[in-house]
Order: C-alpha cells, then structure tokens, then sequence
C-alpha cells in the first residue's frame, strides 16, 4: 500500500494532484508514483557507493556499517544472484533500495529472505517502499518461493528481523501484509570477565565427551551432521568453510567420536565478524549456531560449547563478543552476557 494510514495517503495525493478518497485510488496513486521513479536490479560496482550513503543516511545513526561488510553480506555468499537487489532512482539518484536472497542450493528455492529495505529520510511515507516491496515480491515469487522471512537470509543477514531502532518499520510491514510473529535479541559480552572455573567445560568432560577445533577427517561428518540436525545453519557451515577453514569452527564428541554439537566463531582478524565494528569496536568477535544433538541436551553439552566459544575468542584478543539471533536471554546471561538491540521477526506467505 501507498499510504502507512489515511494521513500519509491525503499528502501524498495531494502533492500529486490527486483527490484523495482513501483505498479506492491506492493504485491509482502507485501508478501515477511508478511514472517518475525507475526500479531495476542493482548492479554491484555501480551502485554500491549509492546503496553505502543511502545506509548512512537512512541507518547511519543506529548502524554504523563498514562498506566492505555491506559489500560482502549483499553479494559475499556463491547463492547471490544478479537481480536478487533493486534500486529506486528518480532523475538518476539512488533514493532507496531492496535486497533479497533465495536458497538456490536447493532444487527449489522455496524460502528467501527480505534482508535490507532502505528508502532516503526525505522520501519516506509516499510509497516508494511500497513499491520496492512489491518489486521484490515479484521477483520471489518469480524464482518460486513460497515463503520469505524479513532479515534472515538463507546465507547471511544484517539482523534477524526488523530492528527495533528502525521506528514504524515493524508497523509499515504489517499493512503491507506481513505477519511479525515473535522476537529475537542480539546480545554482548566482555570476554576479558569469563571465567569457567571448572563449571561447565570439566563437567562435560567428566561424562567423556570432548571439545576441539574439527580436523579435515571430520568435515564431511560436520556437515553431515549439520544437514540431519540443523538444516536451516547447513549452509551458513558450508559459507564458512569455504572462505575461513575450520579454525572457526568448534565440535563436541562423544566418547566414541560422534559429533554431538557445534558453533561457529569468528573475529575482525578470523573470519567475517566485522559488520558492527563501528559499535562494538575493532576487536570485536562473535559466535553463534550452538547446536547439540537433541538426545544429549541437558547434560551441560551447550553450556561447555559457549564457554569454550567465549575462551577461544579471548585467545584470539577479542574483547566484546557479540552473540546474535538469540531467543532465550536467560539461558546466555548465566556467562556474563547483556542484551544490545532486539528485533521482531516476521514472515510472508506467497500465493
């Protein structure tokens, strides 16, 4: 839809011209506002300059953002695909902007997601967003996804869903026919203050089971394992691998070398930890994707997997470690961790 309520729709009609008889002339409106703005697919060397000051000027004062992190979450992943992001111009000037990423490892791309929409401050609320929303759309539906969630690529993301900061957001997707359907929190913590203390690590070893940094012989297994027990992170595990190695990588085994849990870790300097550097700092790292077995849960296998996750990163001069996409608060906080941003997830169904 045009307008976000009756208000917004009367001010844009009437810079147009048009008399405004609410809902009744929505597409009116759209067609007469698809006249003067051109949308078609972004184009990486020469649009992404426009896309980093559009982020600046429209996200800047939440989300300070390095160009190259824009660079490679938009287009960084082998599934990114020309068409997958549009622009908006109107007399040649970026003036917003949508991204989009499908799953086009699988057979059919049934899921995607709504990673970035971003429209110039002083072009809000007359439609445009609107209009790179259906665009967008289109495009998926095209590509035959059934579903699309906002923020969660299938590969990499900004955020698990709308930000919080981003005021009306949440809102604006409502009326345009999503469904926000819970929440998630991004949380920190001060590595330097972690101290295990035989609490969580001892005890998973006093039951035989071992951490360690996977060797080449257990990749295949890993992945395996990944595919079996957590389909949504299998390919986030193979993105991994293929540009940083196994060093950011943590398993657990059983005492007959199982592969029983898992994680990833990153940092500035190993592997791509570096898209809220400018809020968190330089030596910033992250870790995310605990994930153990369903059977072995409960006997302190997680616990032992973030404590040593939290270690390892210490090791590795990190200083606040950034743990994303998180829905049980309580659980993180018992290792010294604190809630940063929060944000609402959502999801459309595609006919």
């Amino acid at each position: 839809m045009i307008p976000d309520n009756n208000t917004a729709g009367r001010r844009y009609a009437n810079k147009l011209g048009t008399p405004w008889d609410g809902e009744n002339n929505e597409v009116a409106l759209k067609t007469e506002l698809s006249k003067s703005i051109n949308i078609r697919p972004f184009r990486l060397r020469e649009d992404l300059p426009s896309v980093q000051k559009l982020w600046d000027d429209t996200l800047g004062a939440h989300w300070t953002n390095p160009y190259d992190d824009i660079r490679e979450c938009l287009t960084g992943s082998q599934q990114y695909r020309a068409g997958d992001h549009l622009l908006a111009l109107e007399h040649g000037k970026t003036i917003g902007f949508v991204a989009t990423q499908t799953d086009t490892s699988q057979s059919s791309a049934s899921e995607a997601g709504l990673l970035l929409l971003m429209v110039s401050p002083e072009r809000q609320r007359q439609g445009i967003g609107s209009l790179l929303l259906d665009a967008a759309i289109v495009h998926l539906r095209d590509a035959g996804v059934n579903e699309v969630r906002l923020g969660q690529g299938p590969h990499s993301y900004f955020w698990a869903g709308v930000p919080d900061t981003c005021r009306g957001a949440a809102r604006f997707f409502e009326i345009n026919g999503w469904r926000l359907n819970g929440s998630y929190t991004d949380m920190v913590c001060d590595v330097r203050t972690i101290s295990d203390n035989g609490r969580f690590i001892d005890k998973m070893n006093e039951q035989g089971f071992v951490l360690k940094k996977p060797t080449e012989n257990d990749l295949a297994d890993l992945l395996a394992f990944e595919q079996l027990h957590f389909p949504d992170w299998h390919e986030y595990f193979c993105e991994t691998l293929r540009k940083h190695g196994s060093e950011c990588l943590l398993v657990a085994k059983s005492p007959s070398g199982e592969i029983i849990g898992t994680a990833v870790l990153t940092s500035a300097s190993r592997g791509s930890a570096r898209a809220w550097c400018g809020l968190l700092g330089d030596d910033m790292g992250a870790f995310g994707c605990v994930g153990v077995r369903s059977d072995l849960r409960g006997r302190g296998i997680g616990a032992a997997i973030t404590m040593k996750a939290l270690l390892t990163l210490r090791t590795w001069g990190v200083k606040n470690c950034y743990i994303h996409w998180v829905w049980s608060t309580d659980w993180y906080r018992k290792f010294g961790c604190t809630a940063w941003r929060s944000f609402r997830r959502g999801v459309m169904t595609l006919k």
